[in-house]
């Protein structure tokens, strides 16, 4: 009895202890390429802000105060150790704390995301279903969700501010939160921009989830139970939903690292002072600590996703619902 309890612990804890690896080793190459990418951003802040006004000696030593000067795979290693310890760097432009202008910036976008996100999931589900109508065969449902899905966000965001704030009146056309206040304490602020990151990322997910979803209602026990007179909710529930499960955990992470990084366009566009517009303006004055910080949070949140995904694979998605 004891040998089998701890050989079925063993077998429970295998899937964990893989997901933690693979996620781990993901992490760390998210991290190379993160800090690549960066690396290779031409000129960097100091020599930005100097513009000429500094002498090649000053300039050195600014550059050497930054750590600048240091080889590709110090600098990393230095960047990856403090990053796993909670510190994110200095900015170069604005000398403050990486983390404290991330902990500032982000309600702004976390609002608009979790707004975004509200319209998402449903309006996904929706359109997952309508996609799937024809089995393998493209239907005019799935020709339609494929039409929102390739709409650029600028023009969604010109139509939803046509619709909502120009013909409507229903909301403000620009997202102008007063400073200090919450970003909740104004969420006709954020209607505009969360529309316009829900309405082609709702679209992204269900073509996305539309393989999956034909796949599991074309199960043989699934057509058995419509055969049977199963109700539709009762399949849905009971069927379906244990074979989507992990699909739709995958698929949610990518969205919402979609809409992580969708925040660059619409904070810009409504103007709005978060992540995204951080996340331009860093690129723009070549911030490295700062890009790097925000390109890592958005690599994570795919990484914890599909780690979730497969657990809930492990622990959900193969057990037969039969």
């Amino acid at each position: 009895m004891i040998s089998t309890s701890r050989h079925s612990g063993g077998v429970r804890l295998r899937p964990l202890l893989g997901t933690a690896a693979r996620a781990i080793a993901l992490t760390l190459a998210v991290s190379v390429i993160v800090f690549g990418v960066t690396a290779l951003l031409p000129g960097d802040a100091v020599s930005l802000r100097a513009a000429g006004r500094m002498s090649p000696e000053q300039l050195s030593m600014l550059r050497s105060a930054a750590g600048l000067d240091e080889p590709l795979p110090v600098r990393y290693l230095a960047w990856l150790t403090n990053a796993v310890g909670g510190d994110l760097g200095t900015s170069t432009s604005t000398g403050r704390s990486v983390a404290s202008m991330l902990r500032n910036r982000l309600p702004v976008s976390m609002g608009i995301v979790s707004l975004a996100l509200v319209v998402i999931i449903p309006l996904m589900g929706m359109l997952a279903v309508l996609a799937s109508h024809g089995g393998g065969r493209r239907s005019a449902g799935s020709a339609a969700t494929t039409a929102i899905a390739a709409l650029p966000q600028v023009v969604v965001a010109a139509l939803v501010a046509a619709i909502l704030s120009g013909r409507a009146g229903l909301v403000p056309p620009v997202s102008l939160i007063p400073a200090g206040r919450s970003p909740l304490a104004h969420l006709d602020l954020l209607v505009l921009p969360a529309l316009t990151l829900a309405l082609p990322a709702s679209a992204y997910a269900a073509m996305m989830l539309r393989g999956p979803l034909v796949d599991a209602t074309e199960t043989p026990y699934i057509v058995d139970a419509r055969m049977r007179g199963i109700g539709r909710a009762h399949i849905a529930a009971s069927y379906v939903l244990p074979v989507v499960a992990a699909p739709v955990v995958r698929v949610m992470s990518f969205v919402l690292a979609g809409l992580i990084c969708g925040t660059a366009l619409v904070e810009n566009i409504f103007g709005l002072s978060g992540l995204g517009e951080l996340f331009v303006t860093s690129i723009a004055t070549r911030d490295v600590s700062v890009v790097q910080a925000i390109s890592l949070l958005a690599a994570l949140v795919v990484v914890v996703g599909m780690a979730v995904a497969d657990l809930v694979a492990a622990c959900i998605g193969r057990k037969d619902p039969r």
